[in-house]
C-alpha cells in the first residue's frame, strides 16, 4: 500500500493524501513490529517477568482511561463497576507492564468486535486461589472449534472482517498470563433459545493471588483449569 501511494504521488496524485496514507501504513508497521517484539520477549525460554506486589484493581482502572478514549470515536463504550466483593484486596505478584499489556490487549480486541453503540464490560472478582477479570463484548462471538485458537499468533477467525489488528494481541495476552502462572480462556455468551447465535464473547483472565492462598470466592467462580 505504501508503494501504491508513492507511485500515485509520483504520477501527480494529491501528495497530501498520499503522504497521509503512507503515514497510516507506517503506523501499522510500527504496531506490528512492537507486537512481534512483545511476543518474542514472552517466548518460552525468555527471561521471566519482574516479580513485585501489584494491586490488580488499580491496573485495571488505569487501563480504562485509554480504552474509553479509543472507544468514544467508534461509538462504543467501556463499562466498569467496582468489584462486588467490597473490601477484598486484589493482590497479585508480577510485572505491571505485562499485566497491563494483557488487560489492554483483551479489551482492545473486545472493542474491535463489539457492535457499534454497544459496550464492552469489565468485571473483577476475587475467587478461590486468585483473581479473575472478565471482559465481555457484544460482537458475533467465535466458532466453538476456534475458541482456543484465537490465542495463537496471527490467527484470524474465519468469516470475520479484516481489521487493523495483525492477530497478535490475544497471543501476547496469553503469553503474559502464562508467564505469571495465570490462565486465559474464552467462551461465547449464549443468546436466548437453544439454537440462538452468540450475543458476544467473554474472555476471562485469571491470576493467582499474591500469597498463593485463598481469597473470597464469588458466586460466579472461575476455574483456572
Amino acid at each position: 500500500r505504501m508503494r501504491v501511494a508513492t507511485g500515485l504521488a509520483a504520477q501527480g496524485a494529491d501528495p497530501a493524501m498520499q503522504f497521509a496514507r503512507i503515514d497510516a501504513e507506517i503506523g501499522r508497521l510500527d504496531g506490528l513490529v512492537s507486537d512481534l517484539l512483545d511476543l518474542s520477549r514472552l517466548a518460552p525460554g525468555a527471561p521471566p517477568p519482574a516479580r513485585e506486589p501489584l494491586d490488580l484493581q488499580t491496573l485495571v482502572e488505569r487501563s480504562l482511561t485509554d480504552a474509553r478514549f479509543e472507544a468514544e470515536p467508534l461509538g462504543k463504550r467501556v463499562e466498569w463497576a467496582a468489584p462486588p466483593d467490597a473490601g477484598a484486596e486484589h493482590r497479585i505478584t508480577g510485572d505491571a507492564h505485562w499485566v497491563s499489556a494483557a488487560i489492554e490487549n483483551v479489551v482492545r480486541n473486545a472493542l474491535r468486535h463489539t457492535a457499534p453503540g454497544s459496550a464492552v464490560t469489565l468485571q473483577l472478582t476475587a475467587e478461590e486461589g486468585g483473581h479473575a477479570l472478565r471482559v465481555r463484548d457484544a460482537g458475533p462471538g467465535v466458532p466453538q472449534d476456534e475458541l482456543q485458537r484465537i490465542f495463537e499468533p496471527f490467527h484470524r477467525v474465519a468469516g470475520q472482517a479484516m481489521s487493523d489488528g495483525a492477530g497478535l494481541g490475544l497471543a501476547i495476552a496469553a503469553r503474559a498470563m502464562a508467564a505469571h502462572g495465570g490462565r486465559i480462556e474464552a467462551r461465547n455468551l449464549p443468546g436466548a433459545g437453544p439454537d440462538a447465535a452468540p450475543v458476544g464473547l467473554e474472555v476471562t483472565l485469571w491470576w493467582p493471588a499474591a500469597d498463593g492462598g485463598t481469597t473470597a470466592r464469588s458466586d460466579a467462580a472461575f476455574s483456572p483449569g
